[in-house]
């Protein structure tokens, strides 16, 4: 048999009691057809505004990565030319 940690033990606890309150709230109710496919279709037009955020986030963290090494290219490219001419220019003080 597996242990179980005292957070784990708590989670399941957590999961258990809502649980609980779920079907305490909606437990008797009963759903006809009608409400089922209204339900079912709600669910399918929020899974497709879900598929098409993550989408976007997903184009969203290829873009920031683009970025950032874009950003540290240029850094490698840009400062040491810099900073060898801010050493030249202090020599010539």
């Amino acid at each position: 048999m597996k242990r179980i940690d005292t957070k784990e033990h708590q989670d399941l606890i957590n999961v258990f009691e809502r649980y609980k309150q779920f079907y305490d709230l909606y437990g008797n109710i009963t759903v006809t057809e009608d409400d089922d496919k209204i339900l079912r279709q709600r669910i399918t037009e929020l899974q497709g505004t879900y598929d098409y955020y993550q989408v976007l986030l997903f184009e969203l963290s290829k873009c920031l990565r683009d970025y950032q090494s874009t950003i540290s290219f240029l850094k490698t490219k840009m400062y040491s030319p810099v900073r060898k001419m801010k050493t030249i220019d202090k020599k010539n003080r």
